[in-house]
């Protein structure tokens, strides 16, 4: 099986995108965690995410996951504390890794995207860099997003084809910037919303409007 491997930094926060020559009969986004870095003791999820892994008796054991769709791992609990390390994987067909800054110290981890399809056109919005705090995933526009208790937004996942904008003021107005997927039905990490302009997102909607 062909791995194409595309690494993109390794500074605390690890993010790799995969494409496998196989393609997958099911896009329901899976996880499993193994305390190797090829086997040994197991942990699996489907389109479920864990906010403390003490309480299913995996946390800071894990060495390897394989994956389908995009999940992200956190050497902290509850998504919390970027400084603590946060891998960040997504591949199209059950894509192995082995963990890096993060072995034997993952204590949480979530899914972005559609807990459905990965491949749908979906936005991960969280309060803080580096995909940590709060989260809203959406296939919606939203024209106010703090109504939904999500307290700012600093890093962002963009998943499926389609790009969104991402509006300074409620109601799809004022300053506006657009975000983008990758090609080939893969998503894009944008870590810090600040490498994107200077922009504290109130509403959004699918599509680019500038």
């Amino acid at each position: 099986m062909k791995m194409n491997r595309k690494l993109f930094f390794t500074t605390g926060i690890i993010l790799v995108l995969t494409t496998l020559s196989c393609k997958s009969q099911n896009n329901v986004p899976k996880v499993v965690l193994y305390t190797g870095s090829s086997g040994g003791r197991t942990f699996s999820a489907v389109a479920q995410n864990y906010p403390d892994l003490t309480l299913v008796n995996f946390d800071n054991v894990a060495r390897s996951c394989c994956i389908i769709g995009t999940w992200i791992f956190y050497g902290s609990k509850n998504y919390a504390n970027f400084s603590n390390g946060v891998a960040a994987y997504s591949s199209k067909s059950n894509g192995c890794f082995t963990f890096q800054n993060l072995t034997e110290n993952v204590s949480s981890f979530r899914f972005a995207g559609s807990g459905k399809d990965y491949k749908q056109d979906f936005i991960d919005l969280f309060s803080g860099i580096f995909f940590t705090g709060v989260h809203l995933s959406t296939s919606m526009a939203v024209s106010n997003l703090s109504s939904l208790r999500l307290p700012g937004t600093t890093s962002i996942i963009v998943s499926g084809t389609s790009p969104w904008t991402l509006y300074s003021n409620d109601s799809f107005v004022g300053r506006r910037k657009c975000v983008f997927p990758r090609a080939g039905q893969l998503p894009r990490f944008y870590r810090n919303t600040l490498d994107i302009g200077d922009i504290l997102p109130k509403s959004i909607r699918k599509g680019c409007s500038l």
